[in-house]
């Protein structure tokens, strides 16, 4: 720890001991940043270890006409879709008086005193937030690729399950979860998401949905609506949450790592983020260094997978240019898919 004359002591053999105590409390840190990066649009399933199966009860009941000889004999049934969570680590090398140094001295800029500062918390925090930034910048791209050592290798993100659904023609323009776009511009957009929304089938549309697309598609169809509607007495904000004329059931989620051209409209909750935090695989340690006596290393090891629940045109529905869908139905198996 530090003392207020800006000396730093530091006991290397405290260090891992110190870190237990927050270990708990910093496996949460990317599940946290994952939730507040999406703003309630994934749903979270922990506890989970390589496979699970997420699905929904299916079926229907009706009233009609008064028969006593009726019975209706269609089955209830359940729609399964594999949940699969692969596990990956990091191994980060440190140097603690460096480290301790730097934050000790942000922290008496600031006025404050250095004694008592939970060091060993400070940086588990940082590293950790910065694993939790990156599942979030790859929730859509992830590849998996068992022989890379990024997050975007990790595991296959919304994006790419989504491609792989369009390979298989179960999200198609056959199934209605699928339709053809004009790619956006400022001149068209407002048109095109207003078409998109409502090319949806009417039992989405029924619900409260989540359109995702890109800041620069948001700022297109901000662009368009006032253009097209600056006269308009109501219309005195520039930014929109909602999708105008969806009654206020379409919101506007932007994120700057979705795909151009990739617009997916879905009820909050459909994408989901699989981990464990509670396993015996799942670890969060700090060592000694193998390679340097004056370095120490900060290890994380965890699972992480993405899935979308239901891909029926009840649940979702996707956008993409003539391009891209044939990009989709062309896309091949990954290198390293699998492993």
């Amino acid at each position: 720890m530090a003392n207020t004359t800006g000396a730093v002591v530091f006991n290397p053999e405290e260090l891992g001991k110190n870190f237990i105590k927050w270990r708990k409390e910093l496996l949460t840190v990317p599940v946290d940043t994952l939730k507040a990066t999406f703003n309630g649009c994934f749903s979270v399933h922990t506890g989970i270890r390589h496979k699970e199966k997420v699905g929904i009860l299916m079926g229907d009941m009706q009233i009609g006409p008064y028969d006593p000889k009726y019975r209706d004999t269609r089955d209830l049934g359940i729609a399964e879709r594999e949940l699969e969570v692969f596990l990956g680590n990091a191994v980060k090398g440190f140097d603690p008086n460096t480290a301790i140094q730097t934050i000790w001295n942000e922290y008496v800029a600031k006025g404050a005193q250095g004694a008592g500062i939970p060091f060993v918390k400070y940086v588990g925090a940082y590293l950790m937030g910065k694993v939790g930034e990156n599942l979030a910048m790859h929730v859509w791209d992830g590849k998996r690729n068992g022989a890379g050592h990024d997050t975007v290798d990790l595991c296959d993100g919304i994006e790419t399950i989504i491609d792989k659904e369009i390979k298989a023609g179960t999200i198609a323009t056959s199934e209605k979860n699928l339709v053809k776009i004009d790619a956006l511009t400022a001149e068209n957009a407002e048109e095109v998401l207003k078409d998109f929304y409502w090319s949806a089938d009417r039992k989405l549309r029924n619900m409260n949905l989540d359109l995702h697309l890109t800041d620069t598609e948001y700022r297109a169809y901000c662009d368009a609506y006032q253009m097209n509607h600056g006269a308009l007495p109501y219309n005195n904000e520039y930014d929109k949450v909602y999708l105008e004329g969806s009654r206020g059931k379409c919101r506007l989620v932007v994120d700057n790592y979705n795909a151009d051209n990739f617009l997916k409209l879905t009820p909050s909750g459909n994408f989901i983020f699989g981990t464990n935090i509670a396993g015996e695989e799942t670890k969060l340690l700090i060592e000694k260094s193998l390679d340097s006596h004056f370095m120490y290393d900060y290890i994380a090891v965890m699972f992480a997978g993405y899935q979308v629940g239901r891909i029926e045109k009840e649940y979702i529905l996707i956008g993409k240019t003539e391009a891209g869908i044939n990009a989709a139905k062309g896309a091949g198996t990954q290198q390293g898919e699998g492993a």
